[in-house]
C-alpha cells in the first residue's frame, strides 16, 4: 500500500466547494520537521516529526514511487519527546531539510482525505489522498473529486510540500 496525493493551489472558493461536496472532520495547527541523511543527495528516504493536537509522530517516507512527488510508501509511529528524539537524528548523520507549518482543515470524501492547507510561507492548497495498491486508479479517483471542486489537470501541483519549500 502506498500513500497517493495530489495537490493544487487553492483559494476560499476552492474551500467552499470542498465544502459542498466532502464531509469536514476537524481544523487544526500542524508542525512537521524532516530530516534525511546527510549522504542521501536524492532524498530517497525522508524522516519527519509531526506535531499535532492528536500527538506526536515519526514517520519515515521512502522515494516517490512514480516520476511526479505524489506517491509514497509511508511508515509511522507515535513519539513521546520529540527533541530528543531531533537530537538523535542529528546526532546520527540526519541534517533538518525543512520546518512545515500548516493551518489544516481536513474533510472525507469517499475513501479520500480532503485537506485544505494555508501553509507558512508557501500559500494556500487543496491536497487529497487515497492509500492504495493501484497508483493509477487512485489518481483518477482523485482527479474526478477535483474536478467536482473545479479543478483540472493543469491545475496540479506536481511536488509535494517539501519541495515547494525548498523550490526544488
Amino acid at each position: 500500500m502506498v500513500e497517493v496525493e495530489l495537490r493544487a493551489k487553492a483559494t476560499p472558493a476552492t474551500q467552499k466547494l470542498i465544502e459542498k461536496h466532502a464531509k469536514k472532520i476537524s481544523a487544526f495547527t500542524e508542525e512537521d520537521v524532516y530530516f534525511k541523511c546527510a549522504s542521501d543527495v536524492e532524498r530517497k528516504l525522508v524522516i519527519r516529526i509531526r506535531k499535532n493536537p492528536n500527538g506526536t509522530f515519526l514517520t519515515f517516507k521512502g522515494a516517490s514511487v512514480v516520476k511526479d512527488d505524489i506517491a509514497w510508501q509511508e511508515w509511522e509511529t507515535s513519539a513521546k519527546d520529540v527533541d530528543k528524539l531531533a537530537l538523535l537524528l542529528l546526532a546520527s548523520g540526519y541534517v533538518q531539510v525543512v520546518r512545515i507549518c500548516k493551518h489544516r482543515a481536513k474533510y472525507r470524501h469517499q475513501d479520500i482525505e480532503v485537506n485544505f492547507d494555508i501553509i507558512d510561507d508557501l500559500g494556500t492548497f487543496v491536497e487529497a489522498e487515497v492509500i492504495s495498491d493501484d497508483v493509477h486508479a487512485a489518481q483518477q479517483k482523485i482527479k474526478a473529486f477535483f474536478s467536482l471542486i473545479g479543478i483540472s489537470d493543469e491545475n496540479l501541483v506536481k511536488k509535494g510540500y517539501v519541495k515547494l519549500m525548498l523550490k526544488e
